[in-house]
C-alpha cells in the first residue's frame, strides 16, 4: 500500500553524520543543564533561611508587616508582635503559637518565615512593651478603655 523505499537510511553516510551531530549536541545540552542546576542550587541556598530549631514552649516574635495595628502610621507601629510561646510544630515550616484570645485577627498557626527567635534583652532600654494591639475588623477602632472616672455631674 505504501511506497517501497529501496535503500534503508541507516546505511547512508549522511545519516551517520547527522546522528553523530545530534548526539554531540545532546551531550553539550546535558552538560549545560547540569552546570545551570548547580548554579541555581547555589543561588537558592544563599537566599534560603536556615530552618529555625524551636521547641515547644520557646518564645518567638511575629513579624508585624502584614498585620494592622492601632497606630495611625505604619512606620510608627511596632515591627514585631509578641513574644508568643510555641505550642507545637504543625508541619515542616509552620508553628502553632499561644496567642491571646482578644487578638482574633491573627491566626495561631504561622509560617516560620514570619517568626523571629526571641532573645532576652541585655539592657533595660531594650525592653519592648507588649502593648501591641491588633485591629479586629469586627469591632470599632475608636474604642478606648477608661481607667477611672474623675468627676461626674
Amino acid at each position: 500500500m505504501g511506497q517501497d523505499i529501496g535503500k534503508t537510511t541507516n546505511d547512508s553516510p549522511g545519516t551517520k553524520k547527522f546522528l553523530k551531530t545530534i548526539r554531540e549536541i545532546r551531550n553539550e545540552v546535558e552538560e549545560a543543564l547540569k552546570k545551570i542546576n548547580v548554579m541555581m542550587k547555589k543561588k537558592w541556598n544563599t537566599k534560603k533561611k536556615s530552618e529555625i530549631k524551636q521547641k515547644n514552649g520557646d518564645l518567638v516574635w511575629v513579624d508585624a508587616t502584614y498585620y494592622s495595628t492601632d497606630q495611625p502610621l505604619k512606620k510608627l507601629s511596632t515591627k514585631r508582635l509578641g513574644p508568643f510561646s510555641i505550642i507545637w510544630k504543625v508541619s515542616k515550616s509552620a508553628y502553632e503559637l499561644k496567642i491571646p484570645s482578644i487578638w482574633k485577627s491573627i491566626h495561631p498557626i504561622i509560617n516560620e518565615s514570619y517568626l523571629i527567635s526571641y532573645m532576652k534583652p541585655m539592657f533595660e532600654q531594650q525592653l519592648q512593651k507588649s502593648d501591641n494591639r491588633v485591629i479586629n475588623p469586627t469591632t470599632p477602632t475608636n474604642v478606648q478603655e477608661i481607667e477611672e472616672i474623675l468627676n461626674s455631674r
